[in-house]
């Protein structure tokens, strides 16, 4: 289901006071990717009011001179997200581990205000190095040799050790599509908007993590891979959602940064010689779970099963 697809369901479900009913989850399950339709009784009053809604937003953004977001960033790291003593660039995954889990978070700064973040859309790249093809580790859709090793987090979680931009859970997946030699997944995820909550537009946030499962042993486990979130939509209202490409965006697998150089566009810096990141200033946010202890950044990479949602 598309990002606009899932915003309209959380609008329909929102307004007739269902959402409880409807089971949204703090984390997406594997059964979210199916609209949650309301009850009869009130479907036939929800096209007047969301229409009224959007020539609101409409006049929201004619206001703001457009959707825009020129001043936001994102952010790809593994182990820790942006800004984090153990965020990095460069990962050297325990491939024969059945028992390691790789773990990318994907972050933004929001560069600006809104009335209230309800979501965002995201494309992840996974690519084999030039002149190969992606081994059948890799292969993680639902029919694939490995189905099932990537999985995700969308949050309110307590784990998470940065804030979030959601103050409730939400709604949403991801789905994996595959050719020989790279694998795009594209992630979608939103709140219902009468639960949305503003963001600090000079705070980083974290949207969701990623984890990749090594339970079974199979040939590329350990290739090098270059993994690049190619664009984010970030939905700072109804209708507002600009796309974003500028940040942080490329990161490597079982190598040294440089099986991303055929793939880093003109102008883009490779991940090792980025400096090392840092966290935009951090004001409290009265909707974000407090940060475990630092003793305690190791319950990221065991998340509960039934918090994961699968492609």
């Amino acid at each position: 289901m598309g990002l606009r697809a899932i915003l309209i369901t959380l609008f329909l479900v929102a307004g007739s006071g269902g959402i409880a009913a409807a089971g949204l989850a703090g984390h997406a399950a594997p059964d979210t990717t199916r609209a949650t339709s309301p009850s009869a009784d009130t479907t036939h009053h929800e096209p007047v009011i969301l229409q009224d809604l959007l020539n609101r937003a409409d006049t929201l953004i004619a206001q703001q001179g457009g959707s825009r977001a020129e001043n936001a960033r994102i952010y790809l790291t593994w182990d820790a997200p942006y800004g984090m003593p153990r965020a990095s660039r460069i990962h050297r995954p325990r491939a024969h581990d059945p028992m390691a889990v790789d773990t990318l978070w994907l972050c933004f700064l929001p560069g600006r205000t809104s009335k209230g973040f309800l979501g965002f859309g995201a494309d992840l790249y996974f690519r084999a190095a030039e002149g190969d093809t992606l081994g059948p580790w890799w292969h993680m859709e639902g029919a694939g040799q490995n189905k099932g090793e990537l999985t995700m987090d969308f949050g309110p979680d307590a784990s998470f050790p940065q804030a979030q931009p959601w103050a409730v859970g939400g709604f949403g997946g991801a789905k994996m599509y595959r050719t020989a030699a790279s694998a795009r997944v594209n992630i979608n995820f939103a709140v219902p908007y009468t639960d949305a909550v503003p963001v600090n537009p000079d705070s980083v946030y974290t949207l969701c993590r990623v984890l990749l499962h090594h339970h079974r042993v199979l040939p590329g486990c350990s290739q090098p891979v270059c993994v690049e979130w190619s664009k984010a939509t970030l939905v700072y209202w109804l209708k507002d959602d600009p796309t974003v490409n500028r940040g942080e965006r490329f990161v490597s697998y079982a190598s040294d940064a440089s099986v991303c150089d055929s793939y880093l566009p003109i102008n883009v810096t490779r991940p090792d010689s980025l400096p090392p990141p840092h966290p935009a200033p951090q004001r409290s946010h009265p909707h974000s779970p407090k940060p475990p202890p630092k003793s305690a950044y190791g319950v990221i990479n065991q998340p509960d099963a039934h918090h994961q949602f699968r492609p």
